[in-house]
């Protein structure tokens, strides 16, 4: 049963996870269709040996999307006849080199770690690419032969009508064949972690054990793995003096690759191909992680466990039925925000209706007056000074710096103010310790674990606003986490009044903690 119900939570997990990055991902795929076009797609992508590979991971980098976001653009990308290393190059540096792994890293990991996960995720795409190429035989097409005026109508329209086609397109992708990819992409996750006994891969993750790295391999390979989940769950094994090269392994096989990802490369490439391609990949990740682990300093850290794995594996207690529903989803969703719960809503809405768009062959607008009111205005001001088209390097800029901007948002956001988090700990708390009251140990856990990571929350969001945590703060944070540690470990011990004896303090501790926070706010702002 066990099994049963670990596949079901971390399918579900997985769905939430991938769906802010799917919706994105769909997003960024009709947008290529509807404004860009197929011929101008091929065109962006060319360039002779490296340098189209070298385009291909710096475009990858700037689209924030996961393993599975990325496939609609894999799909939109191959019906451009863009050649296959560049895919594979843009299909593994978009979930590892994305604005979302850049942002979290520079706030989470140390400088050194940050420079070796960036040069491997380069180093791994950039190789990748160029030995497909070399294995390739596919004749690369002039990107002028891909121009049929009668196909690519839907780019030369404008104002509300391209909007609408581009809201259509996206719900059409969200309901295209990448959609059964996705979906096979979060069942085996599922499955894989359903047969990883509950914290295995956490007493093998340490920083002596040389299997570490493959262990990390074999364990996360074919699941998926969020950017910035992955992100954390490295900051995380730093933190605690873990293997690095087994890190490094978790942010290259957990979150670049996805066995639908996979197969889908399998498909074109061959098996044979693949598997060398892969090899290669693994392989650099394990000489630049063993690297790591002999060059890179330690942190200073009093702390030598970490549940950060456990996601990744069954979860902890013994299960004779499946539990409610809501239970389930408390469990799936213990590491993820809000916003992901919303996204998945609006993911599954967009699936409905883009099914029904399919069914009933409703494709793009093309009003014959728009086209040819489009005609006029362009022979009108064709010599107009303010109708010269932007260089590419102007256009590469703007798009970079709306990106950016755009995902230092969502971080922002991600990590609100002190204020806030603390509100939001005020629900998760009333949760917690009203299930360890009713001996309800799996919601237990499960809300220990989210009080937990809204308190790692709490650094980052000063140091966003351009405040510092001072050792008060950093102290209190501290022994509310240790004890929150201690009541979890009692319920895995199924130590029921040792938990209860232990939680009957979280309640003051954690107003101790939020009163020195926001009392120091206030004297700052004084």
């Amino acid at each position: 049963m066990i099994v049963l119900v670990t596949f079901l939570i971390r399918t579900l997990q997985a769905a939430v996870d991938a769906a802010p990055t799917l919706l994105a991902g769909c997003f960024c795929a009709a947008f290529l269709h509807v404004v860009v076009g197929r011929s101008r797609l091929h065109a962006a992508f060319s360039g002779s040996g490296w340098q189209g590979v070298v385009k291909a991971t710096v475009y990858g980098s700037l689209v924030p999307v996961c393993s599975l976001g990325v496939i609609p653009l894999l799909f939109e990308m191959r019906s451009a006849r863009v050649n296959m290393g560049r895919i594979v190059a843009f299909g593994v540096s978009a979930p590892l080199l994305n604005p979302i792994t850049v942002c979290y890293g520079l706030t989470v990991l140390t400088i050194p770690m940050f420079l070796t996960v960036v040069g491997c995720a380069l180093l791994i795409s950039i190789s990748a690419g160029l030995l497909i190429e070399r294995f390739s035989t596919e004749s690369e097409p002039d990107s002028s032969a891909l121009a049929n005026p009668e196909d690519e109508r839907h780019v030369h329209v404008y104002g509300l009508v391209r909007m609408l086609n581009l809201m259509i397109m996206t719900l059409r992708m969200l309901a295209g064949p990448a959609l059964a990819w996705v979906i096979l992409g979060m069942v085996i996750s599922g499955a894989t972690a359903a047969v990883i006994p509950a914290d295995s891969l956490g007493h093998e993750m340490v920083h002596t054990n040389l299997w570490a790295p493959l262990l990390m391999m074999a364990a996360v390979t074919t699941q998926f793995v969020s950017p910035a989940t992955g992100i954390m769950q490295m900051a995380a094994m730093e933190k605690v003096h873990w293997s690095l090269a087994a890190a490094l392994m978790l942010q290259t096989a957990g979150v670049g690759l996805t066995a639908s990802n996979l197969i889908i490369f399998s498909r074109v490439l061959g098996l044979k191909k693949m598997l060398v391609v892969l090899g290669m990949i693994f392989t650099l990740t394990l000489a630049m992680g063993f690297a790591a682990n002999e060059t890179l300093p330690r942190i200073p850290t009093d702390d030598d466990e970490t549940h950060a794995l456990d996601n990744l594996s069954q979860p902890f207690g013994t299960f004779s039925t499946i539990p409610p529903v809501m239970q389930i989803w408390a469990s799936a969703t213990t590491f993820s925000s809000e916003a992901n719960a919303w996204a998945l809503s609006l993911v599954l809405i967009g699936v409905v209706v883009g099914g029904v768009l399919r069914w009933r062959r409703i494709g793009l607008f093309l009003p014959e007056a728009v086209l040819q009111a489009k005609e006029e205005a362009a022979e009108k001001t064709r010599n107009n000074s303010f109708n010269r088209p932007l260089s590419p390097g102007i256009l590469k800029g703007l798009g970079l710096a709306a990106a950016t901007a755009g995902l230092l948002l969502v971080v922002y956001i991600y990590y609100p103010p002190a204020e806030e988090v603390f509100d939001e700990i005020g629900a998760i708390r009333a949760e917690a310790l009203t299930a360890i009251n009713q001996g309800q140990w799996g919601i237990a856990e499960t809300r220990l674990s989210a009080w937990n990571q809204q308190l790692s929350k709490l650094k980052t969001s000063e140091m966003l606003r351009g405040r510092f945590t001072t050792e008060a703060r950093e102290e209190a944070v501290r022994k509310l986490g240790l004890r929150l540690k201690e009541v979890q470990e009692a319920i895995r011990k199924n130590a029921a009044e040792e938990a209860k004896e232990l939680s009957r303090d979280l309640f003051s501790m954690n107003s101790e903690c939020r009163r020195i926070f926001l009392n120091q706010d206030t004297k700052t702002a004084l």
